[in-house]
């Protein structure tokens, strides 16, 4: 357990509420003091944050070890870290004052490689324990607000990984009943709305995890380190599938072959090497790359009585 009292100033945008403080190094290093949710590659998981970027954090506490040995070490930028529990501001001392344990663990909606840069350079150097950082914390927001503001800042704020973006959206799909589903801009609610990055994803899912499939483990899902027998990644995949079959005026964009159309495209990709894939460059064939995926999508002229697509 942990009690921190910190000096800082609510702020208040919408039904957005929030406090701009500071934290020190020693706060973010707590056991159990924030948490990064990851998306889960099978569609499965709550999370809504990308894979740590290892050499991105390392390069950041490269840095901060040089400047601060020289006495110019600075990180201006604000972390935004969220909790669906409350914090009580002293309107006599303008302060917070929370318990890590009954407050956190926070969730990084935005900063996680800062932390981690700050974190692994002050293992190298303990003087940087007292480094502060400015935090923005947002309190009383619940799982879905959070991964909605998520994609809001890392989609109008600076630009966050496409693949990422379209498994927020999928996710989102589904949620669209809920009444607490804060108000998203516009551009946002269109793709939600529309539902094509979550028909496309399940196809993707299908394809990529189905031990028949000719896909099967050769897509890289938005999360995941690309390994040597991953052909495409799964941005790639998605955007030919909204562009080609998921077209209106394609007959497979119709909802009664939502069940079946996973199936139906792995049976077509399978036809497809079959009749232009040498079994000696199967592995390393322009199929099973995004140009393949793009020549090869089913448009809207492929008939889909075709054998294949039965």
């Amino acid at each position: 357990m942990a009690i921190i009292t910190r000096a800082a100033a609510e702020v208040r945008q919408s039904s957005l509420r929030l406090f701009t403080t500071c934290l020190r190094v020693r706060d973010l290093a707590i056991k159990g003091f924030y948490q990064i949710e990851k998306l889960d590659p099978s569609g499965n998981g709550k999370g809504f944050q990308r894979l740590l970027n290892a050499g991105r954090a390392k390069k950041l506490a490269d840095y901060l070890l040089d400047a601060y040995s020289e006495g110019d070490a600075f990180l201006p930028t604000s972390v935004f870290l969220a909790t669906n529990k409350n914090i009580v501001l002293n309107a006599e001392s303008n302060t917070i004052t929370f318990d890590t344990d009954q407050v956190g663990p926070f969730n990084v909606v935005d900063g996680q490689h800062r932390i981690a840069g700050l974190i692994a350079a002050a293992e190298k150097n303990p003087d940087l324990l007292d480094f502060e950082i400015p935090v923005n914390i947002a309190v009383e927001l619940n799982d879905i607000s959070q991964m909605c503001h998520f994609l809001i800042v890392n989609t109008t704020q600076h630009s966050v990984d496409e693949g990422v973006e379209q498994q927020i959206v999928a996710r989102l799909t589904s949620m669209l009943e809920i009444e607490e589903m804060p108000t998203i801009p516009n551009w946002i609610r269109r793709q939600v709305e529309k539902g094509e990055d979550s028909r496309a994803l399940s196809i993707v899912d299908f394809l990529n995890n189905d031990k028949d499939s000719p896909w099967y483990q050769k897509i890289r899902m938005a999360t995941e380190e690309k390994d040597s027998d991953q052909t495409i990644n799964q941005k790639s995949f998605v955007k030919s599938l909204k562009r080609y079959v998921l077209n209106p005026s394609n007959p497979l964009a119709e909802a009664s072959y939502e069940k079946n159309r996973p199936k139906m495209l792995a049976n077509y990709w399978k036809a497809i090497i079959q009749l232009l894939v040498d079994e000696n460059s199967l592995k390393s064939s322009v199929i099973y790359k995004t140009t393949g995926v793009e020549l090869t999508c089913p448009r809207k002229t492929l008939p889909v009585e075709a054998g294949v697509l039965s």
